[in-house]
């Protein structure tokens, strides 16, 4: 008996191991290249077929997307691809490449890095072209990368934005969010500026959790310190909501500051507290790049605060010292 239970914890420390220890694997440079030949081998594009098109293909250990993808003037392909899989436990790299129509055949270009997913997103008023990719790696987790269109060279650049997670630019700022991971619960946006192709320093953060409770950083306009109150709704009651000094962007938990008392009937929007705490757009909060980035709208609702001066001042509605909104 006790050999069997010692059998038993070996073997789960062994998947454990296996599950949590990726081996790394290298490129076979040669390799990718006569699998992305062979992918592409039936596609002849014409002029004609490839008029303000995207045409896309699914294999079953990759895919291939294809047209005037950046420019009018050529026709290219990215084509992502993998090895079989192994276990359960086997997450291969899926490599990413850029080829090129030329002559009658396909030129292999650029070898891009690893993609199991991908993008292809645009800001014409900033220039940009940019094709963001996503590889699992592990089972809760993976690698993001984004590289940028040249014209000049006619290539696909690392842009070096990467960060958590995938990313959209909606107006002039660069807003994140969480990639592939096993808090799935949780929802995380991360918000900088973005100027002249670069990130500032982090403007605001809203985190959610699907058991109601949230949270928002923001910039302390009097002493212009970041910092992040949690927000959390009485379960039995959610008209009544405790807010805390939260100890970071992703904290629920913290040092009580006030308490918030709506009517009976009414609940405290999260959006509407980003966008009161912070002055920014919830637009910011979704996934669509965009050009403009509207003015926020809050909606007042009454609500009778009570505790830290700095959160009464903020939310107590209706309140003498500010006026209403027109």
């Amino acid at each position: 008996m006790k050999v069997r239970i010692m059998l038993m914890l070996l073997s789960a420390a062994w998947c454990v191991a296996a599950e949590g220890e990726p081996q790394e694997e290298h490129p076979d440079h040669a390799a990718i290249e006569r699998r992305c030949a062979e992918m592409l081998a039936n596609v002849a594009p014409s002029n004609a077929s490839t008029q303000g098109t995207m045409t896309t293909m699914q294999f079953p250990d990759g895919r291939i997307c294809w047209g005037r993808l950046f420019s009018k003037e050529e026709i290219v392909a990215l084509v992502s691809f993998h090895r079989p899989v192994g276990d359960v436990f086997d997450y291969p790299p899926h490599w990413l490449s850029l080829l090129a129509w030329n002559d009658g055949h396909w030129t292999y270009r650029q070898f891009l890095g690893r993609a199991e997913t991908f993008d292809i997103f645009r800001r014409k008023n900033l220039g940009l072209q940019i094709v963001q990719g996503y590889c699992q790696t592990e089972r809760h987790g993976g690698t993001q990368s984004s590289w940028q269109y040249e014209g000049k060279s006619k290539r696909l650049v690392a842009t070096n934005l990467d960060d958590w997670g995938p990313y959209a630019l909606i107006g002039h700022y660069i807003c994140y969010q969480r990639g592939h991971e096993r808090l799935a619960h949780w929802d995380t946006r991360w918000i900088y500026p973005f100027l002249d192709g670069r990130r500032g320093d982090l403007l605001a953060c809203f985190h959610q959790s699907d058991n109601g409770m949230f949270a928002v950083t923001f910039e302390d306009h009097e002493s212009g310190k970041i910092q992040s109150w949690a927000f959390n709704p009485d379960r039995d009651n959610q008209s009544h909501v405790t807010v805390s000094m939260a100890h970071d962007a992703e904290d629920l938990d913290g040092k009580p500051l006030a308490e918030l008392q709506l009517s009976k009937d009414d609940f405290l929007d999260p959006y509407d507290c980003f966008e009161l705490l912070t002055g920014l757009s919830r637009k910011l909060l979704e996934d669509e790049w965009l050009v403009n980035v509207p003015q926020p709208k809050v909606k007042r609702v009454k609500i009778e605060a009570s505790g830290s001066p700095a959160v009464v001042q903020k939310f107590q509605w209706p309140n003498p010292r500010i006026k209403a909104p027109k």
